[in-house]
C-alpha cells in the first residue's frame, strides 16, 4: 500500500513538474520580447558586433513567423521556443556574458596581486600580467567584432576561453595565498609549545654541571662524563 502511494505521489509531482515546465505561445512571446531587448543592448554595448546580431535577429524573426502561422499550439509553443534560442543561446548568449567575465577577471588580479609573497610573488606576477594582456586582447577584439553570425561565434568563442583560462590561472594564484596565510595564522598556536620545550632544555642544561671534581683524585671533569678520566671511578 505504501509502494503505491509513493508511486501515485511521484507521478503526481512529474505531472506539476511538466505542467509548469510546459511551453506555451504567451510565455514564449514574453520570451521574445526580453530576447530582442537584449539583443538591442548588445548592439549598443558592441558596435563591432551589429552586423553579426541583425543578421541573427532577422533569421530567429523569420523563424518565429513562421511558428506563430503553426496551428497546434503546442507545436506552434515549441518553434517558437527554438526561435528565441537563437537569440539566447549560441555566440548571443556568450557575448551577453562576456562582461561579466571581464568583472571577474579584474577582481581575481587585484587578489591575486596583494598575498603573494617571497617565491610565489614571481609566478603570481606572471599570472596577472598575463591575464592584463588576455584583457587587452579581449577590450580589441570587442572592439573589432564580426560582420556575421559565423565569424561571430569563432571570435567569442576565443575571447570566452582566454577569460575562463585566465581566471582559472588567478584562482590557483589565490588558492596558494590562502593557504599560505592559514599557516601563518597557525604558527603562534605552535609558538607556546615551542617556547616550553627550548625551556625544558635549557632547564636541563642548567640542572648539568660544568665540571665536575673527582672525590678520589681531584681532577676535573667535564659535566657529560660519569667517569673520572685521570682514574676511572665513578662520579
Amino acid at each position: 500500500m505504501k509502494t503505491r502511494s509513493a508511486a501515485l505521489a511521484l507521478g503526481l509531482v512529474l505531472a506539476l513538474t511538466g505542467a509548469s515546465c510546459k511551453k506555451t505561445q504567451e510565455g514564449e512571446s514574453k520570451n521574445w520580447e526580453r530576447n530582442t531587448k537584449r539583443s538591442q543592448e548588445l548592439m549598443a554595448l558592441y558596435p563591432g558586433f551589429a552586423p553579426a546580431i541583425q543578421a541573427q535577429m532577422a533569421k530567429a524573426q523569420e523563424a518565429m513567423t513562421a511558428a506563430k502561422g503553426i496551428s497546434s499550439p503546442e507545436e506552434s509553443a515549441r518553434k517558437m521556443s527554438e526561435s528565441n534560442s537563437l537569440l539566447s543561446g549560441g555566440f548571443m548568449g556568450t557575448l551577453g556574458g562576456l562582461q561579466g567575465k571581464v568583472k571577474n577577471v579584474r577582481e581575481k588580479m587585484a587578489s591575486a596581486s596583494t598575498g603573494a609573497t617571497g617565491p610565489d610573488q614571481a609566478g603570481a606576477q606572471t599570472f596577472v600580467a598575463d591575464a592584463q594582456r588576455i584583457l587587452a586582447s579581449t577590450d580589441e577584439m570587442l572592439k573589432r567584432g564580426a560582420a556575421d553570425p559565423v565569424g561571430a561565434a569563432a571570435l567569442v568563442s576565443k575571447i570566452d576561453g582566454d577569460l575562463t583560462e585566465a581566471a582559472k590561472n588567478l584562482d590557483k594564484v589565490i588558492e596558494a595565498n590562502k593557504k599560505r596565510e592559514a599557516a601563518a595564522k597557525g604558527t603562534p598556536g605552535a609558538a607556546p609549545e615551542a617556547a616550553a620545550a627550548a625551556g625544558a632544555g635549557t632547564q636541563a642544561e642548567k640542572a648539568v654541571p660544568a665540571t665536575w671534581k673527582c672525590k678520589y683524585c681531584a681532577k676535573a671533569n667535564d659535566g657529560t662524563v660519569a667517569k673520572c678520566k685521570g682514574c676511572g671511578a665513578p662520579r
